[in-house]
């Protein structure tokens, strides 16, 4: 390698090989000439297949157990590139992804990008045309500046990293952007972090995990962030999760409910969906079956068309 590279990409893996090897050389076979990024493996298991690969293409591995904190900790401090392009175990990029990331970082004064993608089974054939109008969905499909991830914080989260990367992105003040683009290979399958059951009371318990999880996190990331932007968006998203776990059942109310519609990702409709739904169960309890009856009824539409 000639000079240091421009974009580091970072694999992770946690105890999960299937997809793996599949997600490595989609970041080998790229357009962008080598010389301009380096891909680092960051896994908790040793694989003859993939670490044969790994040194035939002289990749950096990292063997660790840990949190995804640590994980992604690990990958970014020994990283060479300005620009860090994650990618999930189980995801794939499009050849064209880093030449893409590559112009468009080198054209613009941005901290992060965040491009489009077609979701895939377990097969990797496409399972339906979505667009998902959201700037922080799924790791794989971020993109972001070196010198304005904070590594003090990085090692210190447990969940919700794509979150992690663009309340970063806006602590630094600088541009972040959400492209049309579709440059990443999103797998949907049963061992994804998506809810999959066939039981609507395991359903509310999984939803109720899952959003105390995340609930807890975006309290933690009160005391990692500080600039006003942030702290905003930070207060939205919990007072959002809180209205949604007392829609599913939790006792507790949430405060201040009408800045959800401050400064969240969420669409409009999908935010006055969640108020109404609110405002319905405060006002009359017998709704809430009803609203998870229909919760319900959407969730199993949505894992037929692989959108959950």
């Amino acid at each position: 390698m000639a000079g240091l590279p421009y974009i580091s990409v970072i694999i992770t893996a946690h105890s999960r090989r299937k997809y793996l090897l599949n997600a490595i050389k989609s970041a080998v076979n790229q357009t962008l000439d080598k010389e301009y990024y380096e891909i680092i493996v960051v896994k908790n298991f040793n694989d003859d297949l993939v670490d044969d690969f790994i040194n035939k293409n002289h990749i950096k591995s990292i063997f660790m157990n840990g949190t995804i904190g640590e994980f992604l900790y690990s990958g970014v401090t020994n990283s060479l590139g300005q620009v860090i392009s994650f990618l999930d175990d189980d995801d794939m990029f499009f050849d064209n992804k880093l030449e893409f990331i590559y112009k468009k970082f080198k054209g613009q004064n941005i901290a992060y990008y965040h491009n489009d993608h077609i979701t895939i089974n377990e097969n990797g054939e496409p399972i339906r045309d979505n667009k998902i109008d959201n700037i922080i969905f799924n790791l794989s499909s971020i993109s972001v500046m070196k010198n304005v991830i904070n590594t003090e914080n990085l090692i210190r989260i447990t969940s919700n990293t794509d979150d992690f990367m663009y309340l970063s992105a806006l602590e630094s003040h600088k541009i972040a952007l959400k492209g049309k683009e579709r440059l990443t290979q999103y797998r949907f399958h049963h061992s994804t972090s998506v809810i999959i059951t066939d039981d609507i009371k395991k359903f509310i318990q999984l939803k109720l995990e899952f959003l105390d999880t995340k609930l807890n996190q975006f309290k933690s990331f009160r005391n990692m962030f500080t600039s006003e932007e942030t702290l905003s968006l930070i207060d939205s998203t919990i007072t959002y999760l809180e209205m949604d776990m007392y829609i599913f059942g939790v006792k507790q109310k949430a405060g201040h409910i009408f800045r959800i519609f401050k400064n969240t990702p969420e669409s409009f409709s999908q935010l006055f969906r969640l108020f109404t739904a609110y405002i319905l169960v405060r006002l009359y309890s017998k709704s809430r079956n009803i609203i998870l009856g229909q919760l319900w009824d959407a969730y199993k539409k949505s894992i037929e068309n692989g959108s959950a």
